[in-house]
């Protein structure tokens, strides 16, 4: 399943680096980006700000990197330990 969130990316950053437990070396750096989302309040004419950290793949980096502070949209697919509720908008 894919989900797009949209917002105002206000950054793209790595992530701390963690180490294996097997081999006790560092994996490889993980990154994500921060996009701000706007999210309409139930029963109200009012939005609400909502911020985001969403992982990257490396190699879209740079990508990423060249259009902070610009309006975009990011297909995502869902991974979760919990349930993930999903409804309407």
């Amino acid at each position: 399943m894919s989900i797009y969130i949209k917002g105002k990316l206000l950054k793209c950053y790595q992530k701390p680096i963690v180490m294996d437990r097997e081999t006790n070396q560092p994996k490889a750096p993980d990154y994500a980006v921060q996009l701000l989302s706007e999210i309409n309040v139930k029963n109200s004419t009012d939005t609400k700000h909502e911020l985001m950290d969403i992982k990257i793949k490396p190699e879209s980096v740079n990508d990423y990197k060249s259009k902070v502070g610009k309006d975009i949209e990011i297909c995502c697919s869902t991974f979760s330990k919990s349930p993930i509720y999903i409804s309407e908008i």
